[in-house]
């Protein structure tokens, strides 16, 4: 089962003067309260590589849809699998914002944050209880059919962390999943999580949730993109219908985490946004097949490339992705005119969006760089962690495939990135990742990456036919050019997963090659020993005694015959 992002807005143009802040003099969260432009004129395509929001813009549902693959005949919302809108269905899905462990939720649940500073100490914090107002998609689970319950994103004050705006923080460990017609449960899809620091600004700022319009849906296994109520659209991000909650930048030397209590075990990869991640899974003390996840890392800046261009003067490589219909990303239309998707390119503006990690997306975001210099358009903070989509080579494959384990975490600070975990090299013997990012950050300065690669160490020895001896590894970062780029290495065993870092290498392009090694174990020869028994004869007057042993003595009294 597949699903997809339709994101349908039809954008009226409106002329508008663009002012970008002074690069000089950026405010504490530019970057993070940076929000897209609409195009001036049709005429155009773009990009805007801004880290996935459908966290941030998403939170808790369960979604009824009646209908085929080709047709959607209903759409509605439940508080409930009771509710009336659930009691019939050709598919069901949900979206968890996961609610605190209690006597009521006791397992796939949230069961603590985790805050600490630069010196490992940790930071108290408190959560704040009806920070958010009571949103109308929020539903009861069900554990005996594996549907959490769904709320509202937690809020949380840590006076020891502040950031410009404050010291809220919105938590939002999310659970994506679906039932299909034959099955008894549902089938959680997808972990998506994320951590953001948050401003609260009052106003009728509207309200964010999924659609529960027929129309908004072309098929029953696609999530739609955003219904509204009525209200003044003013708010960019997370909205609850009274207020705004704006994205902050993390304060610098802090390390946040967070402890999630599932029903059912995470096995696969993780991919995100995370430098230098501790993980830990521990049995779930309340599920049998449960698993206890915790994850700790420091938050991390990824550049954003954002731009437009003339669709009749661009580059082959970045038109021919808008020459397939239907085409996704959001549309806008000249005024007074409708907006036809998949119309004449010259009538309509067309903004490539929430580019999901894949081997297309890392050759467009490659395009794009020549188009708009290499250079990025923002660097907001990001701490965030889903689970992988992507498949793996067959060499790793192999060594996962039948395991209900995690078998690790690729966490970079690149624009784009291979989209699963990474290749085996069968030449080099290495563990390829491709990466893609612009060289520039947008205030001029060298951009530089990094790299967190968390194995489980059982999944590294598979894969190499390693015994249990010490692992070591070598990490080379090589660009587009062949050229192989210094950069500083971290290398380390714990918890049972072989942690591997590169940090502070140059963009665009380069490929990272991770080697491991392991020593041959040493052959110890013992020293041979003569196990041969002798035999003595012992006299006692006329009594003889022979004794026949490795070392024979002779007994108290006896003598030697020589």
């Amino acid at each position: 089962m597949k699903s997809r992002i339709r994101i349908v807005s039809i954008v009226v143009l409106a002329l508008l003067g663009a002012m970008a802040p002074s690069v000089a003099a950026d405010p504490p969260s530019f970057d993070e309260e940076w929000v897209q432009s609409a195009p001036a004129t049709v005429g155009l395509i773009g990009i805007n590589t801004q880290a996935s929001v459908q966290a941030m813009t998403y939170s808790s549902y369960l979604l009824s849809l009646r209908g085929t693959t080709s047709k959607v005949d209903f759409a509605g919302t439940c508080s409930s699998l009771s509710d009336p809108n659930c009691l019939t269905w050709d598919r069901l899905q949900f979206r968890s914002d996961l609610q605190p462990c209690s006597l009521t939720i006791p397992s796939d649940c949230f069961n603590g944050l985790i805050v600490k500073d630069s010196n490992g100490k940790e930071i108290p914090s408190t959560l704040v209880a009806d920070a958010i107002a009571p949103l109308k998609q929020s539903y009861t689970g069900s554990p005996d059919k594996n549907l959490p319950t769904g709320g509202a994103p937690l809020i949380f004050s840590i006076p020891g962390a502040a950031h410009s705006g404050g010291d809220l923080y919105m938590v939002k460990p999310d659970l994506v999943g679906a039932l299909e017609k034959g099955q008894d449960k549902f089938k959680v899809i997808k972990l998506e999580a994320v951590i953001v620091p948050v401003k609260k600004v009052a106003g009728d700022t509207g309200l964010l949730q999924i659609s529960d319009t027929a129309t908004d849906y072309a098929t029953i296994d696609m999530i739609a993109g955003d219904g509204r109520e009525k209200g003044t659209m003013t708010c960019d991000f997370f909205k609850d219908g009274k207020t705004c909650f704006v994205t902050q930048a993390f304060p610098v030397g802090i390390t946040f985490g967070m402890k999630l209590r599932l029903s059912q075990s995470v096995y696969g990869w993780l991919h995100g946004r995370l430098r230098n991640p501790d993980v830990s899974v521990a049995p779930n003390p309340i599920v049998k097949d449960g698993v206890d996840l915790t994850i700790i890392s420091e938050p991390m800046r990824v550049p954003v490339l954002f731009g437009w261009t003339q669709s009749a003067n661009a580059p082959a490589g970045v038109l021919a992705r808008y020459s397939g219909v239907p085409r996704l990303g959001t549309v806008y239309g000249a005024p007074g005119k409708a907006a036809d998707r998949n119309g004449p390119l010259s009538e309509i503006s067309m903004l490539h969006e929430q580019l999901d990690a894949s081997e297309s997306s890392l050759a467009e975001v490659r395009d794009w760089l020549d188009v708009l210099g290499d250079k990025a358009t923002v660097e907001p903070y990001n701490w965030s962690v889903q689970t992988m989509v992507g498949g793996s080579s067959e060499e790793i494959n192999k060594c996962t495939k039948d395991s209900k384990a995690l078998a690790g975490i690729v966490s970079t600070n690149a624009t784009m990135y291979s989209p699963g975990a990474p290749a085996f090299n069968k030449e080099s013997q290495s563990l390829d990742y491709k990466v893609v990012a612009p060289h520039f950050a947008h205030n001029g300065d060298v951009f530089l990456g990094t790299y967190d690669l968390l194995m489980s160490s059982q999944v590294a020895r598979c894969i190499y036919n390693f015994s249990k001896a010490p692992i070591s590894a070598t990490i080379s970062i090589v660009s587009s050019d062949g050229n192989t780029r210094v950069a500083t290495t971290s290398i380390n065993e714990k918890n049972g997963f072989l942690h591997l870092g590169a940090y502070g290498f140059e963009f665009s392009s380069p490929t990272i090659k991770v080697t491991l090694k392991q020593e041959p174990v040493k052959e110890v020869i013992a020293p041979v020993r003569n196990s041969a028994k002798r035999t003595i004869t012992c006299l006692l007057g006329k009594t003889t005694k022979k004794i026949t042993a490795l070392k024979p003595v002779c007994p108290k009294g006896y003598k030697l015959k020589k």
